[in-house]
């Protein structure tokens, strides 16, 4: 399902089964509680990563018959088969993805590009491989850089493809709060990633920033120790445990 026309499939990383399929299974055990307060009685989940990806591609196996899906892999709407919703190579060997479904949303990509109302007609099959042709040639024209500078104030929904290092500082997801700072590990480097979403919000209780809320990222083994003394472990006993790599602990 995933992967160029051409080429072989592409694995989604392991955000479709560990974590996709996980948050169903999350989210399944939150169902569950709520369920047990209205009949006083509990529950037993049945949940797995399999069925919890498959689940999360239901639309995909319905939709199936719909206009929006190609002759195979990498030929549809949403996975890179149409011009005006892929990605292209800058000059600087970076890239940008394009993703303009609408068509107040591809006028403005057109404009940007220097080719406004060439396109008039954005689905016409005829048109659609000298439009990525000519696309890819006028992206190489600019580096990433200037192409997001260019992008910023327009609604044409291209962005910059960015490492996790830089999309921590993209300037726009600064100003959405949705990183958080780590800890320091052995090399010196402080982590990252992104704060808990969705947040729970009321007039009395309204997001501050983590560096407001005193928050830090909690690493793997981070508490193993306390948890371990509070059930009863002597100290030896915990260290033995993290000398045979039975569990991690603290960074």
């Amino acid at each position: 399902m995933l992967g160029p026309q051409d080429g072989k499939p592409t694995p989604p990383l392991n955000l479709l089964g560990d974590f996709g399929g996980g948050l169903l299974c999350a989210f399944g055990i939150l169902a569950a509680v709520i369920r047990r307060g209205i009949t006083g009685r509990g529950e037993v989940l049945d949940a797995n990563l399999t069925d919890g990806t498959a689940y999360l591609s239901s639309w995909l196996w319905r939709a199936r018959d719909l206009p929006v899906w190609g002759e195979g892999r990498g030929t549809g709407w949403f996975d890179g088969g149409l011009p005006w919703y892929t990605t292209y190579r800058c000059r600087d060997g970076q890239f940008v993805a394009v993703g303009c479904l609408e068509k107040q949303f591809f006028d403005n990509l057109l404009e940007a590009l220097g080719i406004p109302g060439k396109y008039n007609q954005q689905h016409d099959q005829d048109y659609l491989e000298s439009m990525r042709t000519e696309f890819g040639s006028i992206f190489q024209g600019k580096t990433r850089g200037e192409w997001a500078e260019i992008f910023e104030e327009l609604d044409a929904c291209v962005t910059p493809v960015l490492s996790l290092d830089e999309a921590s500082r993209f300037s726009r997801h600064q100003s959405g709060q949705p990183s958080q700072r780590g800890q320091t590990d052995n090399s010196g480097r402080r982590s990252s990633g992104p704060s808990p979403s969705p947040r729970i919000l009321s007039p009395s209780n309204l997001p501050l920033p983590v560096a407001e809320l005193g928050m830090d990222l909690v690493h793997h083994g981070q508490h193993t120790e306390a948890v371990l003394r509070e059930m009863g472990h002597s100290d030896r006993e915990i260290q033995d445990l993290i000398s045979g790599r039975i569990i991690q602990g603290p960074p």
